[in-house]
């Protein structure tokens, strides 16, 4: 009887002993826990200061931002204002611009006290010699380019030596078999004609380039009349 109740007695005691040990390996368990948690609580609430703070920079940075673009609003409104509204379309050498001459632009910006109204005549077939070699049959250059600017040296029109502030010219090729050039004069020492300009159609044939035709048209100082010429 004895022998039993001392049996029962140790198997109780190790029963305690082993709860015991669970319970501590338990309870410290939750306290690395715990510990761990609180530590990432404070991870995640540093770094939401952080971003919080970047926050307050970014809209302080957006404040002045916001600031600099109404003073160029102002800055636009008024420099439109000044010039009656109305945009600056200023002629650009490709599309449709590239007939345009750019100086007649200005020219009609420009204060006139006399009250003229400068004007461009409409094209008409070129009334100068346009030389020998360059029609078909006759011509033999392989490139649009290089018979434009041989026609210049040859045609009889003026040249930038002294007769004309700047001459212009523009090249381009519309497919393989076609292009057209526009050679601009301006700056003629007259108030009625201030520049001519030439247009030049031509074609490839057996690679070989020649001038279709030649077209030229005047720039008015004073106006243009009923008769389609300079005043």
């Amino acid at each position: 009887m004895k022998k039993g109740y001392l049996g029962c007695l140790i198997f109780l005691s190790s029963f305690i002993f082993i709860a015991a040990c669970t319970t501590e390996t338990t309870d410290n368990g939750d306290d690395a826990t715990a510990v761990e948690v609180d530590a990432l609580i404070e991870s995640y609430e540093e770094e939401q200061l952080v971003l919080e703070q970047r926050i307050v920079e970014l809209e302080q940075n957006l404040e002045q931002r916001e600031a600099q673009l109404e003073a160029l609003q102002e800055e636009l409104d008024r420099a439109e204002g000044e010039n009656g509204g109305q945009e600056q379309d200023t002629p650009r050498p490709f599309g449709e611009g590239f007939y345009e001459q750019h100086w007649m632009y200005f020219l009609k910006k420009a204060d006139n006290p006399l009250g003229h109204e400068p004007g461009t005549t409409d094209w008409r077939p070129y009334s100068g010699d346009g030389g020998q070699g360059f029609s078909e049959g006759e011509s033999t250059f392989a490139a649009p380019g290089d018979l434009v600017y041989e026609w210049i040296g040859e045609a009889t029109i003026p040249n930038s030596w002294g007769e004309v502030d700047e001459t212009a010219v523009r090249v381009r090729q519309d497919g393989e078999d076609a292009a057209e050039a526009i050679i601009l004069h301006w700056g003629f020492k007259d108030d009625s004609i201030r520049g001519t300009d030439y247009l030049l159609e031509m074609r490839q044939s057996d690679n070989v380039w020649y001038i279709e035709s030649i077209e030229e048209r005047n720039h008015c100082g004073r106006g243009v009349t009923e008769d389609d010429i300079c005043l």
